[in-house]
């Protein structure tokens, strides 16, 4: 993931775009590209509401799963939160999303944890739902379920 926070932090405090990106590990053209559509949108500072997943989000929205066609499987970013209504404490659910691409036919279960049982019950689940198993399941690069992360070849969970 692009740390769009980091790179403007730097290039609002007047860092060159070089020096961003030794220090940052990122590309020349990743921290021109940051740049260049923070300038085009008119980000001059930056706040405490405009994290890097904000800003990854409001400079690059056709990079967003959603914007082109496609809804997220996996856990959801976004918690909700169960009432217990005898201690009136909050819980939070973690909710899992399981959709098959071409029909967008969904499934959605929330859960008090995200490790690794719940997501293999979650995914059972999801495939009874769909009264069947696609040819290929594609997993978010969560930890869950990718034991170690590659560009190309990702070392998936044996479970």
């Amino acid at each position: 993931m692009v740390n769009c926070r980091k790179i403007l932090e730097l290039y609002l405090e007047g860092v060159s775009q070089r020096t961003i990106s030794s220090s940052t590990g990122h590309s020349m053209n990743t921290v021109s590209d940051v740049v260049q559509r923070a300038k085009k949108l008119g980000v001059e500072s930056l706040n405490d509401t405009m994290t890097n997943q904000w800003l990854e989000e409001f400079l690059f929205p056709e990079k967003q799963a959603i914007e082109k066609g496609y809804f997220p499987v996996d856990w959801a970013g976004t918690t909700l939160d169960i009432m217990d209504h005898s201690t009136g404490e909050t819980i939070p659910a973690y909710v899992f999303i399981a959709t098959l691409p071409y029909s967008q036919f969904s499934y959605v279960e929330a859960f008090l944890d995200m490790k690794s049982a719940n997501w293999l019950i979650a995914h059972i689940h999801a495939l009874e739902y769909f009264g069947g198993v696609p040819e290929t399941l594609v997993p978010d690069n969560l930890k869950t379920g990718v034991t170690k992360a590659h560009r190309e070849e990702p070392l998936l969970n044996e479970a």
